[in-house]
């Protein structure tokens, strides 16, 4: 493995990393605890169980990615020394899901940096404040391009209140979720992840896009309060115009 792949911030230790849908980065942090998974591949495991953590920020098990808004940044040697002092069977295996030899797997398995913890039993990691160093949160883009809307060009029926309009205001007659009731339902589930992990003494980055995380600029990251995601992201878009950066 070249010495790039591991991200380092200001120290040799090694990193690890677990990319996660929200609803699963709010069940790990509302547990306080890694769950393993007891299946693979759709067949459930005739005994013990495993976690997928990655050693590439990208978080490249597969060359497409689906929606990973949250990632985990774990300390290794701190995940090893919490293990031990639980008395857990462990192991810390590369492994290449997608090496079958088949058209598909060289297709779609590009450059894969999946690490298993394979773990004897079934019981979760708890207590995560003991190995993960920092949780980075990539902003939706529903959410990044509220805050990026001027009070002054938001509709003249809000009046000058807080509220935002909702041009589809049809759908939800008709019993349907509208694009912005579920980006301010994504929002309060972001607030209430970000001050829970507060609460746990876990450090929060927000980012507007992954590529700034991925190219380890921790200057263009906000560390947002608990319900304030979106005055952060309004933060993060003022330094981008004021430093004439083009927005991804």
């Amino acid at each position: 493995m070249k010495i790039n792949e591991i991200l380092k911030e200001g120290s040799d230790r090694s990193l690890l990393y677990h990319s996660t849908i929200l609803p699963r980065a709010q069940k790990i942090v509302d547990g306080d605890n890694f769950a393993a998974a007891v299946s693979d591949a759709g067949r459930t495991l005739k005994r013990d169980s495993y976690i997928s953590f990655s050693r590439s920020p990208s978080n490249q098990y597969v060359k497409v990615q689906s929606n990973l808004l949250i990632t985990f940044e774990i300390d290794e040697e701190k995940l090893r020394t919490h293990l031990i002092k639980q008395r857990r069977g462990f192991s810390l295996d590369p492994f290449v899901f997608g090496n079958t030899g088949s058209a598909a797997g060289n297709k779609n398995y590009v450059r894969e940096y999946e690490t298993r913890l394979n773990l004897l039993g079934r019981e979760a990691i708890p207590n995560i404040k003991k190995f993960v160093r920092a949780v980075h949160i990539f902003t939706p883009v529903s959410i990044k391009d509220r805050a990026a809307v001027p009070t002054a060009e938001k509709p003249p029926m809000v009046g000058g209140l807080s509220s935002e309009f909702d041009p589809d205001w049809k759908q939800k007659q008709d019993g349907f979720k509208s694009p912005l009731d579920i980006s301010r339902e994504q929002e309060n589930q972001l607030n209430q992840l970000i001050g829970k992990l507060e609460k746990q003494g876990i450090r929060v980055h927000l980012y507007l896009n992954r590529k700034d995380f991925l190219s380890k600029a921790v200057h263009k990251s906000v560390r947002p309060k608990g319900n304030g995601i979106i005055k952060a992201i309004k933060a993060l878009i003022a330094i981008g115009t004021r430093g004439k950066v083009k927005l991804r």
